[in-house]
């Protein structure tokens, strides 16, 4: 006989705690959230209903609940309803996507803590220097210099390139690539943009006759975007868009306005092989209103019970 595991939530609603079990094999809890994998489309919506998260867009005050969903469920395809179906991968995916950029706000927030050091000692703390080589290498940013210009041009240039993506820009991005989560590679490889391995058997073979590569295959969904996004800072085809996000960002310091990706789409022109794919994506942050995701935030910590 199999022995299933099963884990207790309890959720706090108002003044009433609501008790629930799950299995353990697929949902596991903690103070930092709950990581889902391998569920069915029934299982998901229950898990969702039962935090009372319905909402696909601002749910309880734009603030996502810290729920990460590893891949997609298996039957997800076979969903009838399209329109429950999308509003679906958006909730799979936000709490993802701003977990993400949550680690890539984090480097830029050290790079511009080096900055500000630099302009008041006017020269770099051995660790600002290995912290900056690291990156440099992460980004694949060289420089000819050996000396304290070699940290200025670099740190410039990492200022430029690390960041977040607006999470809209992050949603419509897989959902076009993905025909909203259904393509075969987003199911059996957790690949959302379509990420390749040139001249490689390693990875999923792609339908067409091609055999000059191969699609990624990665462990999480949240590895696909956290691969995305270094790909954008990385490939000078986003050069438009570091340059786009530096300008946003600056008038962000200025109003304190939010960086909405539908401003800056047009700087994704090359994202895609699609001729017109500038204005699909930007069809699809209007249609479904992903402006609000730009400004959603993550829960910094959920109660789950003990």
């Amino acid at each position: 006989m199999i022995k299933k595991i099963f884990v207790i939530l309890f959720i706090c609603i108002g003044f009433t705690t609501k008790v629930f079990s799950y299995d353990a094999e697929k949902i596991s809890i903690s103070n930092n959230g709950a990581y889902i994998k391998d569920v069915n489309i029934q299982e998901l919506q229950k898990f969702y209903a039962d935090l009372e998260f319905p909402n696909y867009l601002k749910p309880n005050d734009n603030i996502y609940p810290r729920v990460f969903v590893k891949n997609i469920p298996h039957d997800y395809a076979k969903m009838e309803d399209k329109t429950l179906r999308n509003e679906l991968f958006i909730k799979m995916l936000m709490p993802l996507v701003i977990k993400v950029n949550q680690e890539y706000e984090e480097e830029r927030a050290n790079l511009e803590a080096i900055w500000y050091g630099f302009q008041e000692e006017k020269d770099f703390h051995e660790l600002d220097c290995y912290y900056i080589d690291k990156l440099a290498e992460k980004y694949e940013i060289a420089n000819p210099y050996k000396d304290t210009r070699k940290y200025i041009n670099l740190l410039e240039e990492l200022r430029l390139r690390v960041g977040p993506v607006p999470p809209s820009i992050l949603v419509a991005a897989a959902a076009i690539y993905t025909d909203w989560g259904t393509s075969r590679i987003a199911i059996k490889a957790n690949n959302l943009y379509k990420a390749r391995n040139w001249y490689s058997e390693e990875g999923l073979e792609p339908a067409s006759d091609d055999k000059d590569y191969r699609y990624k295959i990665y462990d999480s969904l949240e590895d696909s975007i956290r691969d995305y996004i270094l790909k954008v800072n990385i490939s000078v085809n986003y050069t438009a868009f570091w340059n786009a996000r530096k300008t946003a960002r600056e008038l962000q310091e200025m109003s304190g306005d939010i960086i909405y990706g539908k401003r800056i789409d047009w700087a994704f022109a090359l994202d895609n092989n699609l001729s017109n794919y500038a204005g699909l994506l930007d069809y699809t942050l209007t249609f479904y209103h992903m402006n609000y995701l730009d400004s959603a935030e993550l829960e910094t910590e959920y109660d789950f019970g003990d």
